[in-house]
Order: structure tokens, then sequence, then C-alpha cells
């Protein structure tokens, strides 16, 4: 279709007008398709009515029957139009020899070559109403052949039947193919199987001889070595433990005498002074708990001697099966050899059925490519992607050829090995012979070595008793020199402060136990021009703006009352004009007197509390709040409201150090009534109760969890003792959830000496969190 073509037909379907009437408008604007359709707009539309073609008299043409006028025939013949004789054709307009073209070459373009002039299709088509398709109708009924398409039926009848001859012979063909292609797989599968049943005998055999040699080679360095490195370990991390610790003591010795005149910086050396007296108990604690590891030593090493003595018990029955093992070694490497020859022999029948069947389909190629020629593409492609697998497999037969020439390599390779192993076998009893009266030796100078540390130990712990004995006198002669210092600021902060001749004192009306009176003296400081007030403060409020009452004073002395204060601590603070601090005064306390316990229990904080002198009290709108130790009152972990059984029970936090209860009495918000400290310890641990252990061994790991949130995801990992990166784990398993519990796990199958390791998913998948104590595989199994 060409340009001007596509053209008209999309201004056809836009516009009613009719072809020759849109070609015309085109062409007039040059062929412009947006000028003629804005010309085609304007346009009226002309209808013209429909005229139908005159019915054209009926040739009478011999030996071919006549239709019957008035009945429906069938068309199987139509005669062309009448020949008629050519008028003489007056010179034409211009507009209607560009009708005739038009006309005509869509007629052509339509049915191809008619036969027919310009003028006589001209003629069709104004007959027709000057409709195209009503032309195109008329031209096809005139130029039917009913001859030439019964034969044309004829032959496309041929063809199809043909084609279908084909395709059944084909797809008998295609049927055999397939049936040798699934005979040959299966040949191929069974020398498949056949092949990795051969190998997997080999590699077992590998196996087993690799075992042995590599367990021989671990048991003689873990005995040459053991003893040495875990002593030599164990005295290097007491020494550098005494180290710390000391430092540790030396630090808090300094950190004590430190002690600042303000009285909030005393509170905190008060709460300082209570936790170092926790770290000492904690340390006496954590050195009996070390005197007790160095006797849970003493008696491992004991059991190691007694081991040992074992050990060599088993080495000499371990001989024994060696020489066992290197006898059958020797008849199953016969037995493989007898195999192997009866496997090449069934692969040799294999390979020669699968040449037969090779020259087979090479046959049944020859009889595709004959009938190759009769095919159409479609067919010709079926036989080149069967050529293909035939091609296929040739190669995976050479490919098979090629493996059974190198797995008989293979084997003679093995037999030469095995025999080198077999005579390495021998060697090396000798050589174990040689160095039974080595270890012999070592053991005895071990044993000595092992005295002689036993007794440097002894002598360590009685040093280590004395220093801690002189350590807690001093610290004893700290803390009573500390209590007389803070005794003595207290009494100096009972008292009214003085400073610069102004005095301020504060206290509770005998009578209205929510008012406050304060007394001031300003003395020789007192200015009459200056204005000064008094503002009453919660003792917890560092700013001067945030007052809770206020009121201006007049003269050089006097008192002046605050009523209905809400619960809690307090102070007056004295101020000239704006907010120029004179005097802060003590602390009063208003509201009732409460008590309150705290007791930590697990991973759980009991809180108990009592107003002893209002048994009706309604404790209901009272809250307590859980801080750390410098966190402001708004600042709280957790909260709870008061109940009447005097109790509340919080979740225990999850970080180690010292912590506040805070209550609060309504309707204060945040001026608390009283606080008390506590502190948790970090008991965290992972522990392993089998010192030594055989490989693959099971053992118990028993896990306590507290300070991190527990979860399904955290999980514990063997690991070697040297191993700094936490991925290279040799065995994991997840935990249950819970924080605590034990786990079973199997003991690592190389000797050496190994830990587990904790690691929270909360913390972070590869982090540590905790350390077990080591644990032994000493290569022997019980």
């Amino acid at each position: 279709m060409t340009d001007t073509e596509s053209k008209v037909n999309s201004l056809a379907e836009a516009f009613k007008h009719d072809r020759v009437t849109i070609y015309n408008v085109l062409k007039k604007n040059n062929f412009s398709l947006d000028e003629a359709a804005f010309e085609l707009s304007e346009m009226p539309v002309v209808v013209q009515p429909v005229q139908f073609p005159v019915q054209q008299p009926i040739p009478q043409y011999p030996n071919i029957p006549q239709p019957i006028p008035n009945r429906v025939q069938p068309n199987l013949f139509v005669p062309p139009p009448p020949i008629k004789q050519q008028p003489i054709v007056q010179k034409k307009p211009q507009q209607q020899e560009d009708d005739e073209d038009v006309v005509y070459t869509e007629i052509t373009k339509q049915l191809g070559d008619t036969g027919l002039t310009e003028s006589t299709i001209y003629d069709i088509h104004k007959q027709g109403g000057k409709n195209l398709g009503n032309t195109v109708r008329t031209i096809k009924t005139m130029t039917y052949n009913p001859t030439e398409e019964h034969k044309k039926m004829e032959e496309i009848q041929k063809k199809y039947e043909q084609e279908q001859k084909l395709k059944e012979m084909m797809e008998l063909e295609s049927k055999a193919i397939e049936q040798e292609r699934m005979e040959m797989e299966h040949v191929m599968r069974q020398i498949e199987k056949e092949r990795v049943e051969r190998e997997r005998l080999e590699r077992m055999e590998r196996e087993k001889f690799e075992s042995l040699r590599k367990t021989q080679e671990a048991n003689k360095k873990m005995i040459e070595e053991r003893k040495k490195q875990e002593m030599m370990a164990q005295i290097e991390a007491q020494k550098n433990m005494e180290d710390k610790k000391r430092k540790e003591m030396m630090a808090q010795l300094e950190a004590q005498k430190k002690l600042e005149e303000k009285r909030r910086e005393l509170e905190q050396k008060e709460k300082e002074s209570l936790t170092k007296e926790q770290d000492l108990k904690r340390q006496i604690e954590a050195k009996a708990q070390e005197e007790m590891r160095r006797k849970e030593e003493e008696t491992r090493l004991r059991l190691e001697q007694k081991r040992f003595e074992e050990l060599r018990k088993v080495e000499e029955s371990k001989r024994l099966e060696l020489e066992k093992k290197r006898i059958e070694a020797e008849q199953k490497i016969l037995a493989t050899q007898k195999l192997l020859l009866e496997k090449e022999q069934s692969e040799a029948k294999a390979r020669e059925q699968l040449e037969i069947k090779s020259r087979m389909a090479q046959d049944m190629l020859k009889q595709q490519e004959e009938f190759a020629t009769l095919k159409e593409i479609s067919h010709n492609k079926l036989i080149e992607s069967q050529k293909k697998e035939i091609l296929d497999f040739q190669m995976q037969i050479d490919i098979l050829k090629q493996k059974e020439f190198q797995a008989q390599q293979e084997n003679v390779n093995m037999s030469k090995k095995s025999q080198l192993e077999i005579e390495n076998l021998r060697l090396r009893l000798a050589m174990e012979e040689e160095l039974k009266t080595k270890e012999n030796q070592l053991k005895r100078e071990n044993e000595e070595i092992l005295r002689q540390q036993i007794h440097d130990l002894e002598s360590q712990k009685e040093m280590q008793r004395i220093q801690i004995l002189e350590l807690e006198n001093i610290k004893k002669k700290q803390i009573l020199e500390l209590e007389h210092e803070l005794q003595s600021k207290q009494n100096e902060l009972n008292q009214t402060k003085k400073s610069n001749f102004i005095t301020l004192t504060i206290e509770l009306d005998s009578a209205q136990k929510d008012q406050i009176n304060v007394d001031w003296a300003l003395e020789s400081k007192y200015e009459a021009t200056a204005n000064y007030w008094i503002g009453i403060y919660p003792t917890h409020q560092p700013k001067n703006e945030r007052y809770l009452v206020f009121k201006v004073i007049k003269g050089a002395e006097g008192t002046v009352s605050f009523p209905s204060i809400i619960p809690g601590h307090y102070e007056a603070r004295l101020f000239r004009d704006k907010y120029s601090l004179l005097q802060t005064s003590s602390s009063v306390q208003v509201g009732p007197t409460v008590n309150i316990g705290v007791h930590v229990i697990g991973d759980q904080i009991n809180v108990t509390f009592d107003v002893p002198s209002q048994p009706d009290y309604n404790y209901s709108r009272d809250w307590v709040g859980i801080y750390t130790l410098t966190a402001r009152n708004k600042k709280y972990s957790e909260s709870l409201y008061a109940n009447a059984t005097k109790s509340v029970t919080f979740a225990s936090p999850r970080v180690p150090g010292i912590y506040e209860v805070r209550y609060f009495v309504y309707p204060t918000k945040y001026n608390e009534q009283v606080k008390s400290t506590f502190e948790l310890v970090d008991n965290d641990s992972v522990v392993i109760s089998t010192p030594i252990a055989s490989p693959e061994e099971e053992f118990k790991v028993e896990y306590t969890i507290n300070t991190i949130q527990p979860s399904t995801s955290d999980w514990v990992g063997i690991f070697s003792v040297d191993e700094e990166n936490n991925k290279n784990y040799i065995s994991s398993k997840y935990t249950n959830g819970t924080g605590h519990g034990e786990l079973n796990l199997n003991a690592p199958s190389k000797p050496g000496e190994y830990e587990v390791r904790f690691f929270s998913y909360t913390k972070g998948k590869y982090i540590t969190h905790k350390i077990s104590n080591r644990f032994l595989v000493t290569g022997i199994s019980n």
C-alpha cells in the first residue's frame, strides 16, 4: 500500500465522502493530509442514490448447460460480460480521466490483472453507484473460471494427501529413533551408575586411610603439646587477672579520696561508697570463686594423669588394631582389583553394544536423508534436531571411552598408592614403637613439671590471701574515714546555712503539715532600695525560673508562710531583684512518710511500700518509677501505679548497674517522696560441665542470660580458642528464647582446645556476648 492509498483510507474512515471526492481533494491540496482534512470538514456530504447494476444478457455457449431464468444457480460459472462494439469515444474531460485512473488502480490492486480496460471498469463503477465494493464484487463474478478452480482444488488435495503420508512416515521414523534413543540412554545410565559406585568405593578406601593417618598424627601432637600449652595459658591468664584487679583496686582507692563539698555531690558520693562496698564484696567473692576454680584445676590435673595412663593402654590396643586393619586393607585391595577386572569386561561389552547401535543410527540417518527431499521446511528442522541428538550420543560414547581409560589409569594409580600406604603404615608402626619410649620419658618430665607448678600455685594462693587481707584492712580504714567525713558534712547541712551573714531557714508548720514557714535574716546585706523575694522549689529543680510558688518580702528579717504545698521535697531560695540568688535553704519533706523496700528476685524487681502513720491511706493514686542513677524524674525507665497490696513487681532492666526506685505521692507529678537504690549484677554465664571430651562426644552447655532481651534467634557456637572470626564456627545451635536453659552439643572431631560462645540477636548476629570455660578434645574416643 502506497502513501497516497493510506491517506485516502484514513480520510475515508474519518469522513462520509466517497473515495473519489477524497482523492480529488487530496490531490488539490498537494497530498497534504491536514489541509485535505480541513477542506473535507467544511464540504457538505452529497448522498447519491443507490444504483444497482443493469442485468446483462446471458450469452449462449455450446455444450454448456444454460441457467434457468428466475432460479438460483450454483456459482459454478459466471461468463464475462459480452463484447460490445466500442462506440466512438469522444474526448473526455480531465476530471473523468482522473476518476478512471483512480478506480482502475484500486481495482488492479485488489484483483490484479482482470483483462478489462479502464473505461469498462469505470462504466461498471458508475452502474454500481460509484461504490468501490459493488464494483469489486461485480468484476469478481464476471472473471470467475470454474475449470481452473477445480484443477487448483485437485492439486491442493493431492499435495495435502502427500503431506499426510509424509507426516505418517516421519512419525513412524521419529518413534523408532526415540525408542533407540531411550535404549541408549538406559545403557548410558547403567554405565554411569557403575562408574559412580566404583568411585564411591575408591573414595571410601581413601578416606579410611586418610582418617587413620590424621588420627595418629593428632594423637602424637596432643600428647606432646597439650599439657605445656594448657598450663602456660592458665598461669598467664591468672597473672593478667591479678594485675587487672590490683589496678582496679588502686583506681577505686584514689577515686574514694575525691569528695566535693556541695550537698548534691555528697549524696552522689554516698551512693558511690555503697557501690564500692558492694564491689569489694564481689571481689572477695570472686577471689573465693578463683580459689574454688584452682582446686578444680588441681583435681582436673590429677584426673589427667589418670587419663594419660588410660591413653597409654588404649594406644597399645590401637597399635594391635592397626596391624589387623593393615592385613584387612591388603585383602580389600586384592578384592577391588578383581572387581575392577570384572567391570572392565562388562564395560567392553557395553561399548560393543553402543557401537552396534551407533551404526544402526547412522543407517537410519541415511534413510532420513533420502526422504528429506520430499519434506518441507518444518520436517527438515525435525531431522536436523535428530541429527544433533545422534551426534550428542556419539560424543557421549567418546566421552565414556575417555572416562573408562582414565578410570583404568586411576585404578592402576590407586593400586600403587595402596601399596605405598601399606609400606608407610609398616614404617609408622615401627616409628610409633620408638616414640612410645620417648613419650614415657616426656610423661615423667611433665609429671615433675606439674608437681612444681602445683607447688607454685599454692604459694601464689597464700600470697594472694595475704594481699586480700591487707586490702580489706585498708578498705575498712578508708570506709571509716569516709563515714566520719560524711557525718560531719551532714551535720553541717542539717544546720542553718549561713553565707555572707545571710540566714535562711525552712520548716513545716506544726499545726498545718502542708504549710512551709521560711525565716530570713539579711542583716548587714539588706538594702532598702532593693527588691527581695523567696521562692519554693522542688529539690531536683536546677532552674530558678521553675518555682512552685513565690512571695515578695520586705525588711531585713522576718517570716513568710506558704500554705497548701503538695507532697514532695522542697527548698527555699532567696533572690535579690530578678534572679540574683543570695541563699538556698536546706530541704524539707511535705506529705506522709513512706517506707519502701527493693528486692531483686531473678529477672524481676519487687518493690514494697507502706505509710505507717496512716492505716487507711489510699495508695491507688500514687505511682512508682525505676530510674538510672542520674536520670531526672521525668525520664523513668518503667513505672507502675501503687495498689492496696503495698507491692508492685517490675521486669528487671537488662543492663547491669546501680538504679533507683522513686515513690511519688498524689497529687504531685515529678517530685519524689522517697527513693532507694539497688544494684543489678552481671550474672550472665555459659558453663560447660565436661572439661575433657572425646571426638564427637555429646556434652551439655548450661546458659543463663539476663542482661539482654532473649530471642529464639539467639544461638551458641563451638569455636577453637584461637579463632577470631565469629563466622568460622565448627557447629552451632539455637536457644529456646527464654534466656536460660541447657543445650546438648557434640564435641569437634579434631583434637584441640575449644570454647562455646553465646550470640544475642538483639546485640548482633556475630557479636560475642558471653564465652564459656574452655574444654579439651583429646583425640581418643571412649
